[in-house]
């Protein structure tokens, strides 16, 4: 039997419109998704460490889910966090 565990990270900003950082507590190997209102999955990316700065600036202004998984199947976060973009200022 495999236990879930929580990964903790934070981020920020929220809102974003260019660059979102991604820290989280332990180093390992990650998997970033970001999921829109519709379930529809539109950016995904995966980097080793700890920090990570994901570039945002493809989404169009609105609210996404943000889920981080670890490269352990039963190393995730649960509960998906909102993340709001916001047009970037030109």
């Amino acid at each position: 039997m495999t236990a879930d565990f929580k990964i903790d990270f934070n981020f920020f900003p929220n809102p974003v419109s260019k660059n979102l950082s991604i820290s989280c507590e332990q180093m390992g190997n990650y998997q970033i998704s970001v999921i829109d209102l519709t379930g529809r999955l539109v950016l995904q990316k995966q980097f080793y460490g700890q920090d990570f700065n994901l570039n945002t600036e493809s989404l169009e202004a609105g609210v996404y889910s943000l889920k981080l998984e670890g490269s352990n199947e039963s190393v995730r976060d649960p509960l998906p966090r909102s993340l709001y973009q916001q047009s970037p200022l030109r």
